[in-house]
This record gives structure tokens, C-alpha cells and sequence, in this order.
């Protein structure tokens, strides 16, 4: 089992930075991204989301803790609104890979929807690039519906 407990500070510096570097990457290989200039921009989405850091309101920066008390993983999610009501965003879920395949993803996914369900929300929503099939798998096994598919052929001459 594990626990979602609130970020240190030390936690936070360590997981913005990785982070950070992690969805440039990720935006890169998407296919949405240059390479030139992709950490900048990553680390201005960050900023706008984030401009207060762990202390911006309402959001969520939670340290995945297993029995152990072993950190195994992090997530950052934050009520919002959207077209079909009040959800818990997940903006980044995340199992260190040496915790991964031990069902910490689906125990934290199971307190986020808790959490949604607790405070009377209509659901939990999250984006997953198309080329995270581990990802989107387990998103599938735990109900989640696709509700948007944005697809992408390059050409060149």
C-alpha cells in the first residue's frame, strides 16, 4: 500500500527539476516540440502552473510512500473546471522506475479518485502522450474512457 503525503521542500526542488527535463523530452518525442529551446519551454509551463511552487493554491504535490516508508513515486493533481464539470486534473503521476510494475500507479490513481469522490467532483481527467503505452494501459485496466486522440503524420520533402 502506499500513502500520498504532501511534498518537503527538498522533494519538490528534486522533482521539479527531473520533471521539468522529463516533459521537454516527452514533448519532443511526441512530436509536439523542436528540440532547441524544448527545457525552456517546459520550465515556462511550469512556471505559469506553478508560480508559487508546493504552495500554489490548490494544487496538490504529493510523495508516494510505500509501508516501507520508502519513497516510490510522486503526483500532482488540482481541482479544476472543465466542460463536463468539477474533476481532479492529474497533471503528472509518476513510479520511480525502480518501484515500478507494483501496482503503486493504480493505489495512488484509487486515492485521487477517492479524493474526487470525497469533495463531490464529477471525475478525474488526465493526459497521456500517445506513445506511453504502459501509461495508457493502465489508465484502461483502471476505467478510464479516451476521450480525445490528437494524431500527427510528418512529412518531408
Amino acid at each position: 500500500m502506499i500513502r500520498l503525503e504532501p511534498m518537503d521542500e527538498a522533494t519538490y526542488l528534486a522533482w521539479r527539476e527531473a520533471t521539468v527535463a522529463e516533459y521537454a523530452q516527452e514533448k519532443i518525442e511526441a512530436g509536439n516540440w523542436p528540440a532547441e529551446g524544448a527545457v525552456a519551454r517546459s520550465e515556462a509551463d511550469f512556471a505559469a502552473l506553478l508560480p508559487d511552487g508546493r504552495a500554489t493554491p490548490g494544487h496538490e504535490l504529493r510523495s508516494m510512500v510505500n509501508d516501507a516508508g520508502e519513497l516510490v513515486g510522486y503526483a500532482w493533481f488540482v481541482p479544476e473546471d472543465r466542460p463536463i464539470g468539477r474533476v481532479l486534473f492529474i497533471y503528472d503521476i509518476a513510479v520511480d522506475p525502480a518501484h515500478r510494475r507494483m501496482g503503486y500507479a493504480r493505489q495512488a490513481l484509487a486515492e485521487i479518485e477517492a479524493l474526487a469522490r470525497d469533495h463531490g467532483l464529477v471525475g478525474v481527467e488526465l493526459n497521456v502522450f500517445g506513445d506511453n503505452a504502459g501509461a495508457r494501459r493502465l489508465y484502461l485496466e483502471a476505467g478510464y474512457i479516451e476521450t480525445n486522440v490528437k494524431m500527427l503524420k510528418r512529412v518531408t520533402r
